[in-house]
This record gives structure tokens, C-alpha cells and sequence, in this order.
């Protein structure tokens, strides 16, 4: 599946024939600064080039149910009329909205308009009720508002309202959202779907900002590695403010929400006490610091364009035996060498010594080495299943003692924390599946679960995921043991929503045993490859959710990512 680009030169000639201040940014300069820094950059000669061709009707009937997500700094309210009491679209708008402040000015568009007759829960207002949102907020955002509710739809295919006035810098926006961000969040996108995702162009008035924010988001639909965010990754206290209203306006007509405890709350735009808005800007201070930082953040971009290029190997694999059926794509790598200093690591451990476990280890710290020195993207290892905790153990010290300054490790099944696991921040250790939920520290948490599609997507998007933004890895290893009670799709789906936070290091390892059901689709997912649909939502268990709401309510004053209402 490639990515293909659709535009017509004319669009690049049509200007105003009339003097018009208010519509001075529409100009064709827009269009032509994206085209060229899209063919200085390589990513136009890497696109597939469509003729632009009036739609059939035995194509707009290929469809039937698709999810709109409106980033554009404008509320859609045209969208939002047409697709009202329409249950088969789901529309989601973020918009600057400052409590009816700026344009259009609209009551409709504020959180607890939600649609109308059939269509009610389909229309989803996210409002910004002040200028400076950034990447943490943004991020949020789709975590906690848009993916709960995408995953539940279950889209055929997701259109993307690309407004790029949301992003740093651009006047009418004054976010400060820098362009990696819609990297991240296309790459949060192409989950959904099968990886059916189409962009069109929206606003956008500043040009260096526009054409970096459109070459990211194209660089994801290629299936390139994610640039990490920059600035903290706390989300403000308005934008919390904002998604805690949405959320209880949409509870009503969303399981996922309900399940989560959305509790009701005041509209966005209601007045506080005193019968005035509340504060529409963060403090001066504050305010001047974010800002300083996106305008250094945006000077820089352009070099992380190019500081960020593909790995020479996308995904390679150390699969021992590999078996006959396994179908993995053609251009993966397989990797058969194993490194000289395999028998130094094995120290303390026992059951690495003996002949049958060094070959294996000495491939997996092979492919971790690739990965380490930038030559390959990600990767996938089998490892006998008497040795897994070993191996992982060792691969933990390897990464850390080779530079590795932040390593999210994600494991699921009969698998032990290494015991001398320190606790310095250097490592993130998250169990899923463990006995009983517990937060030994920061860095060291365990969650149980049991395996249903609305527990599994649960603790992925209000634990697993706010947990991986909030820490920005150098590396993650997704480990997969025995017992780990999950179906086929989930393993991937976790994966490939691990790539962003990662950079697109992920080295998975898989016990041997699970090698034949799951190696094949993990390497796809790793190699670009949108995952399988989990299919039909299901309801959680009581017990699952409880475990996530301690752990939440343990980890929120440490990790701010997890965080869906605002401090009171």
C-alpha cells in the first residue's frame, strides 16, 4: 500500500482579483512553498503522483463508515451542519474558540453540542479556550477524546481536515504546536481503518511553519520514523479543562467514556462564579517562555528533516528456526550474525550458558546493536521460552551500558522485573498482565488484564501510550512471554502505537512458542503495515478498570500525561 499526492497546478496561479485584507493569507504561495519543500526534502518523488478525476458513485459507495478529524484551527461548522444526524460520520473538530470569542463564533461549537436525533454522540467539539496550546495538549487531546471514541466506531477510513493554522507561529492559530506533533498524530491515525487515511490541504498562513508541518505529516503516511516531540509533555490546565468537557458530553452515547468515569461537568464555555470567562491566557511569564521555545523549536526543524532520515534497513528480524509458513514482508531483513561478546553477557545467569541458548542470545544482542548504532529501524527476536527473563535482562543492561538514556520496556506474560532494575529514570519498566495492580515507583508498574477488546484498548490509550509520550524513549522493547492472554490484532496494535513515542526503536521479543501466530504481524506493523482491526468493542472487566483507575490515580502527580481533568 503506498501513498499517493493529488493537486492540480491551477491551484497554484488562482489569486484574489480584489482587494481584501481579511483574505490576504489565501494566496497560491501557500500551495507552491508546500511543493517545494516537499521536492527538496525527497518526499514528492517518493509519493505516488494521481490525477485529480471526478469521483464515481461506485466509489463514494466503498465506504460506509468514516471517521473526520478536523485540526484546522477554525470550527468545521459547515461539516458539522451537513453531517449532524448522520450516526455513519464521525466528526471531531478542535478549534480556537476563546468562549465564543473568535470566529465563527458560534454556540454550536462549543463541547456539548454533540449532534442531533441519530446523529447525537457523532459530533464531537473539542474547543481551545486559549491561544498556545502545544504538542502535549494536542496529544491529549487524541488520547483521552478521539481515539477512545475512534476505536469504538471502528472507521472504514479516516479524512483528515490538514489545517495547518494550528501549528506554531501561524497568525491566526498563535498555537504553539510544532510540526512533529502532526507527525504524531498522523501516525495515531494510521491504526484506524487499515491504514486508510487522506489529508486535505485546510489553512495555514505561515509559510516556513505550513510546509514543515505538511512534509511531517507526509513523512508519516510513508511510514517514516516519528521526529520525538519537543518541550515537556504536560498538557495545560485549559486544555484539561476543555477535554474534562468534552468527555462528559460525550459520555452519554460512548461506552469507552463511560467505562473511564467521565464525570459531568460545566460546559466550556460556561462563566465562572462571578459571571466572568476564565482567563483566556496563561500567565505573561509563561506565555513568552512557550513561545520562545516553539520559535527555536520551528528555526530547527528543517535540520531535523534531515537529522532524522531513514535507517538503511527499515526492519529486520532474528527468527530462529524461522518457520516454513511464516509470511513476512519481502524486503525485511533477516538477520543471521550474532555478536563475539555474547558470552560476557550471560553472566549471572545460568541458563544462558548452555550451547542451545548462546546462539539465540547472541542474535538478539546483534539486532539490538543494529538498532543502537542507527543502521536498522526496528526489529523482531525469538527467544526460547526457559530463557526469555534472562534475555531480557541482558538486553535491559546492553541498551542501558551502550547509551541508552530512557528505555520503555513493555512486557506481557509469565515474566519477572529484573531484580536489580534500578530506579534512576533511566528505565521504564510496565508489566501488563501482572497479578494485582501496583506502582512500586514511577518507573516500576504493573497492571492486570484480562484480555477483552475494551480492556485491552483501555489500558493502552489511558495507561500504555500516556505513559510512553510522558517519557519520550530513546528505545522501546515490547516483550511477549508465555500466558500472555492476548489475541492476535492486540500485540500488533500495541506496537505500532509504540512506534511514535519511540521514533520508530522498538526491538520486539517474542518466546518462541508464539513465534508462528504473532512474528509475522508484528514484523508488518513494524515495517509500515497498518494493524488488523481489534474488532467489535467489548465491555471491560469491573476488575480491570478499578486496577487502572488506582494505577492512574497513583502515577498522575509523576506522569501529567495521564491526566483527563483539570487540578481543581
Amino acid at each position: 500500500m503506498g501513498t499517493a499526492l493529488v493537486y492540480h497546478e491551477d491551484m497554484t496561479t488562482a489569486r484574489l482579483l480584489w482587494d481584501d485584507p481579511e483574505c490576504e493569507l489565501e494566496c497560491p504561495e501557500r500551495l507552491t512553498a508546500i511543493l517545494e519543500r516537499l521536492q527538496q526534502s525527497g518526499l514528492q518523488q517518493r509519493c505516488q503522483r494521481l490525477v485529480a478525476q471526478e469521483a464515481s458513485e461506485a466509489a463514494l459507495g466503498l465506504v460506509h463508515r468514516i471517521l473526520i478529524v478536523d485540526w484546522d484551527i477554525h470550527h468545521g461548522q459547515g461539516i458539522q451542519y451537513v453531517f449532524e444526524d448522520d450516526p455513519s460520520i464521525l466528526y471531531f473538530s478542535w478549534h480556537r474558540y476563546e468562549h465564543a470569542q473568535f470566529w465563527p463564533h458560534l454556540r454550536d461549537s462549543d463541547a456539548d453540542v454533540v449532534g442531533q436525533g441519530q446523529g447525537r454522540g457523532f459530533t464531537v467539539n473539542l474547543p481551545w479556550n486559549q491561544v498556545g496550546m502545544g504538542n502535549a495538549d494536542y496529544v491529549a487531546a487524541f488520547l483521552h477524546v478521539l481515539l477512545p471514541l475512534a476505536f469504538e466506531f471502528d472507521p472504514e477510513l479516516v479524512l483528515i481536515s490538514a489545517g495547518f493554522d494550528s501549528a506554531i507561529r501561524d497568525p491566526e492559530g498563535q498555537m504553539q504546536a510544532t510540526p512533529e506533533c502532526f507527525a504524531h498524530l498522523t501516525r495515531l491515525l494510521q491504526v484506524l481503518a487499515g491504514g486508510r487515511v487522506c489529508a486535505v490541504l485546510e489553512g495555514g498562513y505561515h509559510l516556513e511553519s505550513l510546509s514543515q508541518s505538511v512534509c511531517m505529516m507526509v513523512q508519516a503516511l510513508l511510514g517514516d520514523p516519528t521526529p520525538p516531540l519537543s518541550g515537556p509533555m504536560v498538557p495545560c490546565q485549559s486544555a484539561l479543562e476543555s477535554i474534562q468537557s468534552v468527555r462528559a458530553a460525550q459520555a452519554p452515547y460512548w461506552k469507552s467514556l463511560q467505562l473511564q468515569g467521565a464525570t459531568p461537568r460545566l460546559s466550556s464555555g460556561t462563566h465562572s462564579l462571578e459571571g466572568r470567562p476564565s482567563t483566556l491566557l496563561p500567565a505573561g511569564l509563561e506565555l513568552k517562555t512557550a513561545a520562545a521555545h516553539a520559535v527555536s523549536a520551528l528555526s530547527s526543524l528543517l535540520d531535523q528533516l534531515c537529522l532524522h532520515p531513514r535507517s538503511a534497513v527499515h526492519t529486520a528480524a532474528a527468527l530462529t528456526p524461522l518457520d516454513a509458513a511464516l509470511v513476512l514482508p519481502p524486503d525485511i531483513l533477516h538477520l543471521e550474525g550474532s555478536t563475539q561478546e555474547t558470552q560476557a553477557w550471560t553472566r549471572p545467569h545460568e541458563s544462558l550458558t548452555q550451547d542451545q541458548a548462546l546462539t539465540p542470545l547472541g542474535q538478539v544482542l546483534y539486532l539490538l546493536d543494529k538498532i543502537l548504532d542507527g543502521q536498522v529501524g526496528s526489529g523482531i527476536a525469538a527467544t526460547p521460552a526457559p530463557t526469555l527473563n534472562a534475555t531480557l535482562d541482558v538486553v535491559i543492561r546492553r541498551s542501558l551500558s551502550h547509551g541508552t538514556q530512557r528505555l520503555f520496556c513493555v512486557t506481557m506474560g509469565q515474566l519477572d522485573r529484573p531484580p536489580d532494575l534500578a530506579n534512576d529514570g533511566r528505565s521504564l519498566w510496565l508489566h501488563i498482565g501482572g497479578k494485582e495492580a501496583t506502582a512500586l515507583s514511577m518507573f516500576q508498574v504493573s497492571m492486570p488484564l484480562h484480555g477483552t477488546t475494551g480492556g485491552f484498548l483501555n489500558c493502552v490509550l489511558s495507561l500504555v501510550l500516556p505513559l510512553a509520550y510522558g517519557y519520550q524513549p530513546d528505545l522501546t522493547l515490547v516483550v511477549l512471554g508465555r500466558t500472555h492472554g492476548l489475541q492476535g490484532p492486540q500485540p500488533a496494535l500495541l506496537t505500532a502505537l509504540l512506534q511514535g513515542p519511540a521514533g520508530g526503536r522498538i526491538l520486539v521479543l517474542v518466546e518462541e512458542e508464539s513465534t508462528p501466530k504473532f512474528a509475522g504481524v508484528l514484523a508488518q506493523v513494524l515495517h509500515g503495515e497498518a494493524p488488523p482491526s481489534l474488532g467489535p468493542f467489548s465491555v471491560p472487566f469491573p476488575e480491570d478498570m478499578q486496577a487502572l483507575m488506582y494505577l492512574r490515580q497513583q502515577l498522575e502527580p509523576q506522569w501529567k500525561m495521564l491526566q483527563v481533568t483539570a487540578p481543581s
